[in-house]
C-alpha cells in the first residue's frame, strides 16, 4: 500500500510554504503570533480606559472620603474597583465576541475571530463563559496563557473549557 493512501497516516505539512494545516474538524487555527498581538492591543486599550477610570476614582476618593481612614478605605475600594475591572474585561470580550464581528478590537485588527467547535458564531452565554474562564484561569495561574502555543489545535485552556476556537477571519469550514 502506498503511504499516501493510508487514511490513518499523519498528514504531511510543509511548514516552509506558509500553508496552514487544517485540522480534521475543518477549523484552521489562528496564528499564535496574531493572537498575542491581538491580546496586547486589547490589553493596551483596556488599560488606557482603566487608567483614566482609576485616576478619576483616586481623585474622587481623596476628596470625598474622610481623612482619618482614607488609606484603608482607598485600599478596600481599590479591591472592589479591580474586581469591577475583571468583570468589565469579561463583559467586553463577551459582547465583542458574540457580536457580528465575532472578535474583540484586537482580534479584528489582526484578522482573527472566535467561533464554537462547529464554526458557528458564539452566543453571548458561550462568549461570557469563555471570557470568565480565561480571566479566572489566568488569574489562578498566569502560565496558562501559553497553552495556545502547546495545544495541537492552538486553543487556550479557556477555549477548551468553552469549546471554542480562534480562527482566521473568513475561513471556510469543510
Amino acid at each position: 500500500m502506498d503511504p499516501r493512501d493510508n487514511p490513518y497516516a499523519m498528514p504531511k505539512s510543509d511548514l516552509g510554504s506558509g500553508i496552514a494545516t487544517v485540522p480534521a474538524d475543518g477549523l484552521p487555527p489562528a496564528d499564535t503570533g496574531k493572537r498575542f498581538v491581538a491580546y496586547m492591543i486589547d490589553g493596551l486599550a483596556l488599560a488606557a480606559v482603566a487608567g483614566v477610570a482609576m485616576g478619576a476614582f483616586v481623585v474622587l476618593a481623596m476628596t470625598v472620603l474622610p481623612k482619618d481612614n482614607q488609606e484603608l478605605l482607598i485600599n478596600l475600594l481599590s479591591l472592589v474597583f479591580q474586581f469591577g475591572l475583571l468583570v468589565a474585561y469579561a463583559l467586553y470580550g463577551a459582547l465583542m465576541e458574540s457580536s457580528g464581528w465575532q472578535a474583540t478590537l484586537g482580534k479584528r485588527a489582526m484578522g482573527i475571530m472566535v467561533v464554537d467547535e462547529r464554526g458557528a458564531p458564539l452566543t453571548f452565554g458561550k462568549a461570557l463563559g469563555r471570557n470568565v474562564a480565561k480571566w479566572l484561569l489566568m488569574g489562578i495561574c498566569g502560565l496558562l496563557a501559553i497553552t495556545p502555543l502547546v495545544d495541537a489545535r492552538k486553543r487556550g485552556v479557556w477555549d477548551q473549557v468553552a469549546k471554542t476556537r480562534v480562527v482566521p477571519r473568513g475561513y471556510e469550514p469543510l
